[in-house]
């Protein structure tokens, strides 16, 4: 396996990865750094471990679709060829041979899932990754369940996955986006509304009240800030207030 890499502006200097938290761009990094000849990198969650990510950034890259993700706890990094060129008499082909039997490049240079026609039952051989991405999603509540096609958050949030990612792309902040999910949540459990779109309810009022609460979070910070400060400027010395600022002293 080589021992050099190579990084293509097309991808890192994307609005879709720059978006991403600083931490989630360091482990693809990391795990672009470590991949076989191939691109697939066998040991994510130690590489995880050593450099002191969390599984939250870990879902990030799946969610985003940076990583293509297999039972067998492989992965395989999709922009592998857009990024790396190895010459031929350098190349060793990859031991994940099962794995690779299920992806195939597209004509910009990225892998992407493919029936294997050799495989018996091509659903079966396409559901070895798909699986997995269907229950690792970014978001701590997910339950892990299908429905209409679409994964629940929470309890009663459906959103299928591309819809999710959208919204990540523009709530922007992972924390943002589950106080938006738990908004909406709890709003359907208490109203039990009709919604034929809960994608469209997170990018309309829902969105509007998690930025207005932020917008608040932010006011008071600023009017705690300015108090501890005047209360800090003036002690009682004899019953006499005195500021004590740095330019008196």
């Amino acid at each position: 396996m080589a021992q050099r890499r190579m990084f293509s502006l097309k991808i890192i200097d994307s609005d879709l990865f720059l978006d991403m938290p600083s931490s989630s761009q360091l482990l693809y990094f990391h795990l672009a750094m470590r991949g076989d000849d191939d691109g697939f990198v066998s040991s994510p969650k130690k590489i995880m471990k050593f450099i002191g990510c969390s599984d939250d950034d870990f879902k990030i890259l799946l969610a985003k679709q940076f990583l293509i993700p297999f039972e067998s706890g492989v992965v395989l990094i999709k922009d592998w060829k857009i990024h790396n060129y190895i010459q031929n008499d350098r190349y060793q082909k990859t031991h994940f041979i099962n794995e690779k039997s299920l992806v195939s490049e597209t004509e910009n240079g990225s892998y992407e899932i493919s029936l294997n026609n050799s495989c018996k039952e091509e659903e079966k051989c396409i559901q070895n990754v798909s699986k997995v991405d269907t229950q690792v999603r970014l978001g701590k509540d997910r339950l892990g369940k299908v429905s209409e096609g679409k994964d629940i958050y929470k309890e009663r949030v459906k959103l299928s996955k591309e819809e999710y990612g959208k919204l990540s792309e523009k709530y922007k902040d992972e924390g943002l986006l589950e106080k938006g999910i738990e908004i909406l949540n709890n709003y359907i459990q208490a109203k039990e509304p009709k919604y034929k779109s809960h994608y469209h309810v997170m990018i309309a009022w829902v969105y509007e009240r998690v930025m207005e609460d932020e917008k608040s979070k932010g006011h008071r910070h600023e009017r705690d800030t300015a108090k501890n400060r005047t209360t800090e400027g003036v002690v009682k010395d004899g019953g006499v207030s005195k500021y004590t600022s740095k330019n008196y002293l």
